[in-house]
């Protein structure tokens, strides 16, 4: 059993969970694997968070989904061995709470909203589009190795966001004229 953790507010611009939930439902019905999808953050549009419920209602997955209903600090989220969070993506581009999801040592995973956007596919923690979704999704549940790998690509992602001790005074030295 995984549980996939969606930290985001759910909002009318938000409006990319269906994905999600139709992967969790298709997962569902053709392997009979129970995915839990965990929404943690507040409910700023009530349109949008009936179509969730309605959505899971409909395809007998009610009982996998949950809600925080408000924003947690990051020390209060639980984060078990099988808890993966899941973010939106634009091709590879991150925001910054994936950035912090991985920061706090969460296993994260990223999922392309922008059907546009394409990834240079370097990661396997980096998903394109359902079908890729989907298979890593069932590549965790399969493979325990996977959490591991995707552990390690979160390291290299984080390393690449943030400056080690020189490049820091490097930049400094520059932003201040003295280079």
């Amino acid at each position: 059993m995984i549980r996939l953790n969606i930290i985001s507010r759910i909002a009318g611009d938000k409006d990319f969970f269906s994905h999600y939930l139709e992967t969790v439902t298709e997962i569902f019905s053709e392997n009979n694997i129970t995915i839990f999808v965990n929404f943690i953050g507040p409910i700023e549009d009530l349109n949008t968070y009936y179509k969730i419920i309605k959505y899971c209602t409909k395809h007998g997955i009610e009982k996998q989904i949950s809600f925080t209903k408000k924003a947690l600090p990051y020390c209060e989220i639980e984060n078990t061995e099988k808890d993966v969070f899941l973010n939106a993506s634009i091709g590879s581009f991150i925001g910054y709470s994936s950035i912090e999801s991985i920061e706090n040592s969460f296993k994260t995973i990223f999922f392309n909203v922008d059907e546009t956007s394409f990834i240079k596919k370097k990661y396997i923690s980096f998903c394109q589009n359902k079908t890729e979704f989907k298979d890593l999704i069932l590549k965790i549940v399969f493979d325990n190795n996977t959490l591991n790998l995707i552990e390690k690509e979160n390291k290299e992602i984080f390393k690449s966001f943030h400056l080690d001790t020189e490049e820091k005074q490097l930049l400094l030295n520059i932003l201040n004229g003295k280079i």
